[in-house]
């Protein structure tokens, strides 16, 4: 069971959610990955807005995970937050040598924690599902592709029911999620079936969902862990839900009540996830210390910047 000493100073003001299993001040980690953006000096990594903005607006707080850092820093991290977001960024096969290897020092540590039954969740998107796919595999079997700047639609694989993100997943919604292109797909590179076979990630993954590019080819869209709490997606909820810039390509997104339902349903999933995991920091300083709050983002959507996202966190 959960301790909150050192959030309930006054006993009175405590609730009885807090004496509960689950989490409520849950904190989730988010890996940096290499600047391929536009320079900024003294900076050498990144973190889109849109990911922290996400996961804040289903109720968790953020802490950066930085790259190039050392293995003592990511396990102090790690036993303090309640989950990791590997995120998205332009794809080039994987070709971000500090964000590659601090993503396979993050998810072996993750992946003894579960071992030890700590239920630490893992979520990738996009880039990150990339990367997830990858440090399982040991290499990259992604192929080129056609779905970038692409709104699609889901097609579930059979037993949804059995499965722990979409299980639940509301009759309406799902329906939504079949028939309207509600999901933002911004990639080059994809996980096709035959290669998921070829790869066995299916010993390791569960197909959920499938969807298909501009030219009509299928591709993976959404997996989860047999055995580890861990998950991706190809496309990108904090677009839909934050990435309003107007520059070319990204000029298809959809915003509609519909597509920001989807989104959120993808992030309130994860978060609550990360409630399951009942790390604490030891006191509320050193919290204080780690949040994202110590950041500024800079705003680079601005009109003729060239940047495709409208918020930027620089490290």
């Amino acid at each position: 069971m959960a301790k909150f000493s050192f959030l309930c100073p006054v006993l009175l003001l405590c609730t009885a959610s807090f004496s509960s299993a689950l989490n409520y001040r849950a904190v989730i980690g988010i890996l940096s990955r290499d600047m391929v953006e536009k320079p900024m000096p003294n900076k050498t990594s990144v973190i889109e807005a849109g990911y922290v903005k996400s996961l804040e607006a289903s109720g968790a707080r953020i802490v950066p995970i930085l790259i190039n850092q050392s293995k003592d820093y990511y396990q102090n991290i790690l036993t303090k937050i309640n989950g990791v977001l590997f995120p998205g960024g332009p794809d080039g096969d994987l070709k971000y040598d500090g964000y590659v290897k601090a993503g396979k020092i993050v998810f072996d540590m993750i992946t003894q924690m579960n071992d030890k039954n700590d239920y630490f969740p893992l979520f990738g998107v996009g880039l990150g599902f990339e990367l997830l796919s990858f440090l399982v595999a040991k290499r990259s079997w992604l192929s080129t592709c056609s779905a970038t700047n692409l709104p699609a639609t889901l097609n579930f694989s059979e037993g949804l029911d059995k499965s722990r993100m979409l299980g639940n997943l509301d009759s309406a919604l799902k329906k939504v999620m079949e028939e309207k292109p509600v999901t933002f797909n911004y990639h080059d590179m994809c996980l096709v079936p035959k290669n998921y076979t070829r790869s066995k990630l299916d010993k390791y993954f569960k197909v959920l969902a499938l969807s298909r590019d501009s030219r009509n080819e299928t591709f993976i869209s959404v997996v989860e862990g047999k055995k580890y709490p861990f998950y991706g997606i190809m496309f990108h909820p904090e677009k839909v839900q934050f990435n309003f810039v107007v520059a070319d390509p990204i000029n298809s997104v959809p915003h509609s009540l519909e597509a920001i339902q989807v989104a959120q349903y993808f992030s309130n999933f994860f978060v609550d996830e990360a409630r399951k995991n009942t790390h604490q920091f030891p006191d509320l300083a050193v919290e204080d210390s780690m949040l994202i709050y110590n950041y500024n983002p800079v705003f680079t959507g601005k009109y003729g910047s060239g940047y495709i996202d409208e918020q930027i966190y620089f490290f």
